[in-house]
């Protein structure tokens, strides 16, 4: 790159500009393909320990496209991700190295291994929600109640993790709470409805 980045574990300089909008993305789901890269959209994977200043440092804006599921890795970037559905967002064990940010989106997790959560979000400079709505997960295309606690950003009446402004439940969540007759904590959707990542998940 001709312009210089750089990422300090405080601050990300960023060093290019990507805008991916309005794609009509194939639907991924139940692509269990060897290849990560295979079964993503989206893949960034870089290698942190001795990283050039010319190297890629990317502000990446994704809006208005559906299906949407990446793989973080140990890549490093400001992510901003507008109006779109999201299926699932995966990593390695360690944390993001940037920010992540979600604002009018519509989260429709869609599990190939159920041993894994749907969205492994942990960035070191922090991940906001506005104004995004979450459905119940699926499994091979079947509601899957027993998934709910494995969307990895919020267990019902349990945690919220991250920064949300305005988070809503899907109404099938909503239907399925009544059926259960699963009362919502009025602390809970005070959570949804602002949370701060310093503030108890809890």
């Amino acid at each position: 790159m001709s312009k210089e980045g750089s990422y300090d574990g405080v601050r990300l300089v960023f060093n290019s500009r990507m805008l991916f909008r309005n794609i009509d993305l194939e639907n991924l789901s139940g692509n269990i393909g060897n290849k990560l890269s295979d079964r993503n959209h989206l893949y960034l994977n870089d290698i942190q320990e001795g990283k050039r200043t010319d190297a890629l440092y990317p502000d990446i804006r994704i809006q208005d496209c559906n299906n949407l599921r990446a793989y973080l890795g140990s890549g490093s970037g400001n992510l901003k991700f507008e109006n779109c559905t999201i299926q699932m967002i995966e990593k390695d064990n360690l944390e993001f190295s940037g920010r992540i940010s979600f604002s009018d989106c519509e989260f429709e997790p869609s599990i190939d291994d159920q041993s894994k959560i749907s969205y492994d979000l942990d960035s070191e400079l922090g991940v906001s929600f506005t104004n995004c709505i979450v459905y119940l997960p699926k499994v091979k295309g079947q509601t899957s109640f027993e998934q709910l606690d494995k969307i990895g950003f919020l267990k019902l009446n349990k945690q919220v993790r991250f920064n949300h402004s305005n988070t809503r439940l899907g109404i099938d969540i909503i239907l399925y709470c009544k059926s259960k007759g699963i009362k919502l904590e009025p602390k809970f959707i005070a959570m949804l409805r602002s949370h701060h990542e310093l503030d108890p998940e809890i």
